[in-house]
């Protein structure tokens, strides 16, 4: 369980959370490279030059943010995101692996709702994050799952720039968080979850409110289990 220096001051002061957290912190939140680096920090966005990029990602939006903006190549433990690959492979040309519907989701139904195309952005584990390259959507995927459709956990994102705000803004209000001991009592450990579902839940709806792809997307909702780490009160923190 987490909680963060700021939020005990705000206790001592009798003041609210998220005027501490969130309101200064996420209301200038913008693709843009100045308040992605100051989330993530200095040099931390992949900007590759247009022949770096797969000649066959073709969706517009996205080959522009990575070539004006760039994504962030980060590795987050706190919420499993990483995406060290983007910078670590670049001088291979080799940064955006690329998924075929097939190689994806095995033989299909033409039917069916499979990307022809896809790109790995970042990893949650052993589950991807994946651009499709069509529509420009960011979609979860878990290669272990027996059913091949079921492979497809669900839209995470808009586009590449909303999912680099997105993962901005969680990051931003919870970079203080550190540890509590593992010794705490019960009733201590109750009160450091109600202290911390507050500002997550505030969170949650400046995130719906600038991208409805994360209103009740499976990627998200584990996200904040994990920052709230303690299943007994996980499925509360998540509501509206």
């Amino acid at each position: 369980m987490f909680v963060t220096i700021a939020q005990e001051i705000s206790g001592f002061l009798n003041l609210p959370p998220e005027i501490l957290l969130l309101h200064n912190v996420l209301q200038d939140a913008a693709p843009n490279q100045a308040w992605l680096e100051k989330q993530f920090g200095p040099g931390s966005l992949w900007r590759p030059k247009e022949a770096d990029l797969p000649v066959d990602l073709t969706n517009k939006p996205a080959r522009e943010f990575l070539i004006n903006i760039g994504f962030p190549s980060v590795k987050l433990p706190r919420i499993g995101f990483n995406s060290t690959h983007l910078k670590t492979f670049a001088d291979k040309g080799d940064s955006l692996c690329r998924y075929t519907g097939e190689e994806l989701y095995g033989i299909y139904d033409p039917d069916d709702e499979v990307p022809a195309l896809s790109f790995c952005l970042g990893e949650v584990y052993t589950q991807l994050v994946m651009l499709e390259n069509e529509h420009g959507h960011v979609f979860w995927y878990n290669g272990d799952c027996y059913d091949s459709l079921g492979r497809d956990r669900g839209l995470v994102a808009q586009g590449l720039d909303s999912l680099a705000v997105l993962l901005g803004m969680v990051v931003a209000v919870t970079k203080d968080l550190r540890e509590s001991p593992l010794d705490l009592s019960l009733e201590e450990l109750e009160r450091r979850v109600e202290i911390l579902k507050r500002p997550l839940d505030i969170l949650r709806g400046k995130m719906r409110d600038y991208d409805f792809y994360a209103e009740d997307a499976e990627f998200w909702n584990d996200l904040f289990s994990e920052l709230l780490d303690d299943w007994e009160f996980r499925d509360e923190s998540l509501g509206s």
